[in-house]
C-alpha cells in the first residue's frame, strides 16, 4: 500500500480503497471524467509492477502447461519471479506460451517430452537439477477427455486416457528427486527419516469445483469394514462413461 500510495501521489490521482488485515480493495475511477481514464489503467499497472513476486529464484516444473489450464499456472508463475520448465507434444501450443510470457520469456524453457515415457522424464529432470540445482515445485496439469459410452469406446483408446490423465502424473512425481525437495516439507520429512519412520508419497484427487459445491472435504476414506459401511463399492460396481473423471489432475 505505501509504494502505490507514492505512485498515486506523484500521478495526483487518488484511488479510493480499503484494507482489512491483509486485504486491500482498490476501486479505480476517474471522478472528473466519470468513470475509467487512462490514468487508472496506468496506476493498475504501477500496481501490480508493485505487487512481492513471491517465487523469486525458485524453479517450477509445469507438465501439460502448454494447454488452456497449463498456461494460466506457468504465466502465474512467472508473474510471480519463479523460473519454469513446461514438457511440451504441441509445437503451436509451445508456441504460443512462449509469446505469452512476454518479458518473463528468459525463465522459460521448455522441451518436446512424451510424459508417458519414464526415462524421458527422468533425463528432463536430471538436466533441470544440472542447471538449476533445485526444483522448489512441480504441478502435473497433462490431461485430456475423450467422449463416448463404455460400449464404443475400445480399449486402446481407454489406455491412451489412462497414460494421458493417471500414468502421466505418477512419472511426474517419480521423476522428480525426494531429496531436492526444499523448505520446511524436506525438514519435516528429515526429522521422520530420523525418527525411522519410512518414506512415503501421496497422489491426491482433486474435484472439479462445479461438482463439489459448497460441501466439505469429506476426509480419508474409511478402511476396511468401516468402508463396506459406507457404500464402498468394488471395481466391478462402478458405472460410467469413458473419458468423463472425477476430478481433475
Amino acid at each position: 500500500m505505501t509504494a502505490v500510495a507514492l505512485a498515486a501521489e506523484a500521478m495526483g490521482h487518488h484511488p479510493e480503497w480499503s484494507n482489512v488485515y491483509n486485504r486491500v480493495i482498490v476501486d479505480l475511477s476517474t471522478h472528473d471524467a466519470g468513470g475509467l481514464t487512462t490514468l487508472d489503467f496506468d496506476l493498475a499497472a504501477k500496481m501490480e509492477a508493485a505487487r512481492p513476486a513471491g517465487m523469486t529464484g525458485q524453479v517450477a516444473i509445469v507438465t501439460g502447461g502448454t494447454g488452456a489450464l497449463g498456461q494460466s499456472i506457468v504465466l502465474r508463475f512467472l508473474r510471480d519471479g519463479a523460473t519454469v520448465a513446461v514438457p511440451w507434444f504441441v509445437p503451436e501450443e509451445w508456441a504460443a506460451l512462449q509469446a505469452a510470457a512476454g518479458e518473463a520469456r528468459a525463465r522459460l524453457s521448455g522441451q518436446k517430452l512424451d510424459m508417458a515415457d519414464e526415462a524421458a522424464v527422468t533425463t528432463f529432470v536430471t538436466d533441470l537439477l544440472g542447471r538449476s540445482e533445485r526444483i522448489d515445485a512441480m504441478v502435473n496439469a497433462v490431461g485430456g477427455f475423450a467422449g463416448g459410452d463404455l460400449a464404443s469406446t475400445s480399449l486402446a483408446e481407454w489406455r491412451r486416457l489412462i497414460d494421458l490423465n493417471l500414468t502421466s502424473t505418477v512419472v511426474g512425481c517419480r521423476g522428480r528427486p525426494a531429496r531436492h525437495a526444499r523448505g520446511p516439507a524436506r525438514a519435516h520429512r528429515e526429522r521422520r527419516l530420523a525418527r525411522g519412520h519410512a518414506a512415503h508419497g501421496r497422489l491426491h484427487r482433486v474435484h472439479r469445483v462445479e461438482e463439489r459445491g459448497d460441501r466439505p472435504h469429506p476426509g480419508p476414506r474409511p478402511r476396511g469394514a468401516a468402508a463396506r459401511h459406507h457404500g464402498e463399492r468394488g471395481p466391478a460396481q462402478h458405472h460410467g462413461h469413458a473419458g468423463q473423471s472425477e476430478g481433475d489432475a
